[in-house]
């Protein structure tokens, strides 16, 4: 049901419910969980053949809706995505290195056991058990089985599941690991607070919790002006999150605040490292396409992007020079980890 916010005092907002129901205010989507609390009958009715207009008139503008808590992954997954995620993968590869040294200061890696919550084709698996060893255990999740499938052939006698926070044996998994690792997942959360909040709660007392995200940055966003004066469209293919993100519930700069989520749950050893990635052009420009080219196959058949749009952004990339000195940014990438404390 559609129902339009005329007044906060007609409704409720039971999130933990996912009760799925979607909430148009002056043309915005409000939070998903939203539901009448009182009201006359034939209000309602009014409200919810407004709320369908308004809908109605946002995927007329190519702008997709996911209600309840669904997910839109705008980039492909499995195979066809492996040769971008180990690209992705090399990129963010020193600070996932980091990240685990870090945790190591906190508590001795050897013969723990790892959930990689959301990782794709497993592309940091050998990394991770470099730290854990043959002892250790790895375990990857994804509510794709696309990507998990990929995952099993690569790596055979690593234990995968198909799911993720909603499902028991995924949090099953999380409550025996020592750490549980999170890179670019967040993001994708609709509710990222409480989602956070479910997978601390469901961690053993003593584990860590590591979670990764870029953030574009204005800073970042100038310099790229600056080193390409001369082509135009610069500014909008660095802003494509931006426009991208709001379509498909998509966080792009839940980098800024995480931090301050996780902190309200009170772990020890909190901690946030925040470094920039400048990447050459050499490197960067077949990624930038690639990334592009899966937005594009997912996206313009459903109507979330246009593909003027996109083509715009792809004409942008073609231009971009590949000399020595040419860079692009990848934003700031954050590191924030923290333990849940021991039972005393």
């Amino acid at each position: 049901m559609l129902e339009i916010l005329l007044d906060h005092s007609y409704l409720v907002c039971p999130c933990d419910t996912g009760m799925g129901t979607a909430v148009v205010k002056q043309g915005k989507l409000l939070c998903g969980s939203w539901v009448y609390k009182r009201g006359s009958f034939m209000r309602k009715i009014t409200v919810l053949i407004m709320g369908i207009s308004v809908m109605a008139m946002t995927f007329q503008k190519g702008t997709s809706v996911a209600a309840g808590n669904e997910k839109t992954y705008v980039l492909q997954e499995g195979k066809s995505a492996h040769s971008r995620l180990k690209r992705q993968s090399d990129i963010y590869r020193p600070h996932l290195m980091q990240a685990f040294k870090t945790a190591a200061a906190i508590k001795g890696l050897s013969g723990l056991r790892i959930v990689d919550f959301g990782c794709g084709t497993s592309e940091i698996y050998a990394d991770v058990m470099s730290f854990i060893g043959r002892s250790g255990n790895y375990i990857g999740t994804d509510r794709s089985a696309d990507q998990i499938s990929f995952a099993r052939e690569k790596y055979p006698t690593a234990e995968y599941i198909v799911g993720d926070e909603s499902n028991p044996q995924v949090l099953q998994s999380i409550s025996k690991a020592d750490i549980v690792y999170m890179r670019l997942v967040v993001m994708h959360q609709k509710q990222p607070a409480a989602f956070v909040k479910k997978i601390y709660e469901a961690m053993k007392p003593g584990a860590i919790l590591i979670m990764q995200e870029v953030e574009d940055t204005p800073e970042q966003k100038e310099v790229m002006l600056k080193q390409y004066p001369n082509i135009d469209g610069v500014d909008k293919l660095y802003d494509y999150k931006k426009t991208l993100g709001p379509r498909v519930s998509v966080d792009y700069g839940i980098a800024r605040y995480l931090k301050n989520i996780f902190a309200k749950l009170e772990p020890i050893n909190l901690t946030e490292n925040a470094e920039e990635v400048m990447l050459s052009m050499a490197t960067d420009k077949p990624l930038l396409e690639e990334a592009m080219h899966e937005i594009e196959s997912k996206c313009v058949p459903q109507g979330i992007l246009s593909q003027e749009e996109v083509d715009a952004w792809l004409e942008t990339i073609a231009k971009l020079p590949t000399g020595e000195d040419n860079f692009w940014s990848w934003g700031k990438y954050h590191t924030i980890i923290g333990q849940k404390p021991e039972l005393s």
